[in-house]
């Protein structure tokens, strides 16, 4: 019996040294590993993700080609100075991201374009989704009586796809699309043309990106090439650079909101 006692000690003592150095170890790091844990690793993949997913597969329905002398067309823009206003500082039928919006007074505060703006088109072209995504609002604005319509990618994405000036809408709050469905339609402006807008937010940080800058490897060269040589011709048939230095149409990549607005 004695024997068996010492046997036991023997074995036991070292094996409760190894527990308790364990555990004095275990509280001091918080029984953490340096590495996140497996959860932690796919909450972080998850954010990750999100704000990475927005890939934009069209401006919205546009067409863009050169300038054709012979229609008066750059695309489905037409060259016109019709509806245009160099005292306020409206010269042009794309308003670039960044630019200069006009002001209706001196003592406006300079706003500051925080989306594509294309102007003076020249036939009624649907607008269509440049994501799949979810439609999360539409809003219909009294002053000019057509809607703004925001899609989003999914659920918990920070990016907000928003198209202005859209009429007949052909969607409802809540509905899921698919890049290429119509919306509804651009909506007439007093000049005889036709218009809309699309902007691109990051609700994350609160901040507008330039439409560009996130469109889908597939089509990005081709697109950004259409709306330098939009930009560089309407500049050689007005005879004044309306836009300076830009890439791809962004005179700057983002935008607050603050900025945008002149504050």
């Amino acid at each position: 019996m004695s024997s068996t006692r010492k046997l036991f000690t023997f074995i036991a003592l070292p094996l409760v040294i190894i527990f308790v150095v364990v555990t004095v170890l275990a509280s001091r790091t918080g029984g953490k590993s340096d590495g996140p844990s497996a959860a932690e690793s796919e909450t972080v993949e998850s954010e990750d993700s999100s704000a990475a997913q927005l890939k934009l597969q069209n401006l919205g329905g546009i067409t863009l080609a050169a300038y054709n002398a012979a229609s008066g067309l750059a695309g489905d823009i037409k060259f016109s100075k019709n509806g245009l206003d160099t005292a306020r500082g409206l010269e042009t039928p794309f308003f670039m991201f960044g630019q200069n919006l006009p002001k209706n007074s001196v003592d406006e505060p300079q706003r500051i374009n925080p989306n594509f703006e294309f102007r003076n088109i020249a036939t009624q072209i649907d607008i269509i989704a440049a994501i799949d995504g979810i439609v999360v609002d539409l809003k219909q604005q009294p002053g000019s009586n057509d809607y703004e319509i925001f899609l989003i990618p999914n659920d918990n994405s920070p990016w907000v796809v928003g198209y202005d000036h859209v009429v007949s809408p052909t969607v409802k709050r809540g509905e899921k699309v698919k890049v290429g469905q119509k919306l509804g339609l651009i909506a007439p402006e007093n000049s005889g043309g036709y218009r809309y807008e699309l902007q691109i937010n990051n609700n994350n940080d609160d901040t507008m990106h330039c439409p560009t800058e996130l469109l889908d490897a597939s089509v990005k060269e081709t697109i950004s090439a259409q709306i330098t040589q939009l930009a560089a011709d309407w500049v050689a048939w007005y005879g004044k650079d309306v836009f300076g230095t830009h890439t791809n149409g962004c005179l700057t990549p983002t935008l607050t909101a603050a900025k945008s607005e002149g504050r």
